[in-house]
């Protein structure tokens, strides 16, 4: 039997009750919200987060209208790995290095001044070295560091643009006055101008510490690869340089032929008397070509002529004495 009020609707004030408790209900949303503020500390739980598993997502929302509804949401950046061999987007290109010349460009008319008195003072160091060494020692420290010929060679390049006349140059006037075909050998030839400029009417053998072109032969000028007796004009010119230098000048007597011309070209201010250097190359077996003073007038340099004619009678002085008489170019300390 059914029981009693079975199938009997309910009546209107208790329905009214139960839709007056189901809006007092809290939704989730609102639930999360009173549960923050009663606890701050406890995490912020989305909807979304409650949302089961077996719900289905929501339909995506266009890209543009995402962007209206969140301002302050950025667009997320496509980043592409770069390609094997390729450079990324974001690395910065690598600065071209500077070549020599264009470094010099940049350089401000103090600093050119600056660096043009650093060459000179090196130039005057190295050249004092090769007035207080030997020849030997001078080639061996040459070989060890050729950057420092290079350097003595600039400088000395340098000098020659300011003298008023270069000696080399009263030589090569003297090759061009006289017959084709002479054999000359130039001791310390530097650059070999002389072979440059002669070279087509005589044979010309250049020799230094340092090949600067293939012109050179290098060699400790007291020991040239010459036969005896071979070669017709023998040339110094601003080479005597060396505690040795008269082993340059019986090298070359050596190499001359009897009657062959000794030409030497040398600063004024090494040679303090003229009359003794001129009286030391004598005894190695020259005798001296007095020069027409009349055409004499370089005021910074002397030019002896001597021709090879008897035996040496001896090395002249040793030591200290060769100093004296033709002394080294030493620059006074600034």
């Amino acid at each position: 039997p059914k029981a009693k009020g079975a199938g009997r609707k309910p009546p209107q004030k208790q329905q009214q009750q139960q839709r007056q408790a189901a809006q007092k209900k809290p939704r989730p949303k609102q639930q999360a919200q009173q549960q923050q503020k009663k606890n701050p500390a406890a995490p912020q739980q989305s909807a979304r987060a409650k949302r089961p598993a077996t719900e289905a997502p929501a339909a995506a929302v266009p890209a543009q209208k995402r962007q209206k509804g969140n301002k302050k949401q950025k667009p997320a950046q496509k980043q592409q790995a770069p390609a094997t061999g390729t450079v990324s987007a974001k690395r910065p290109a690598e600065a071209p290095v500077a070549l020599p010349d264009q470094k010099l460009r940049k350089l401000t008319p103090l600093q050119t001044k600056l660096r043009e008195r650093l060459h000179g003072s090196r130039f005057r160091w190295i050249n004092e070295q090769l007035y207080k060494c030997s020849g030997e020692e001078s080639l061996r420290c040459f070989q060890n560091d050729p950057s420092l010929f290079a350097a003595y060679h600039a400088g000395y390049e340098s000098q020659v643009a300011q003298w008023p006349e270069n000696p080399l140059d009263r030589i090569i006037d003297y090759l061009a006055k006289r017959s084709p075909g002479l054999v000359v050998a130039d001791f310390g030839c530097g650059s070999a101008r002389l072979a440059e400029v002669a070279g087509d009417r005589h044979k010309v053998h250049s020799f230094d510490l340092v090949a600067v072109n293939e012109r050179v032969t290098v060699c400790n000028i007291a020991h040239v690869p010459l036969e005896d007796d071979s070669v017709d004009v023998a040339v110094f010119c601003l080479s005597l340089m060396g505690t040795d230098y008269v082993d340059f000048l019986l090298e070359a007597r050596r190499v001359l032929k009897p009657g062959g011309c000794l030409k030497i070209a040398e600063v004024k201010s090494r040679v303090s008397r003229v009359r003794d250097f001129v009286k030391l190359v004598m005894q190695l077996g020259f005798t001296h070509v007095k020069p027409d003073k009349k055409k004499d007038t370089n005021a910074l340099f002397i030019l002896l002529d001597f021709t090879k004619t008897k035996a040496p009678k001896s090395r002249g002085p040793a030591g200290p004495g060769r100093s004296v008489v033709l002394k080294p170019c030493l620059y006074k300390r600034r």
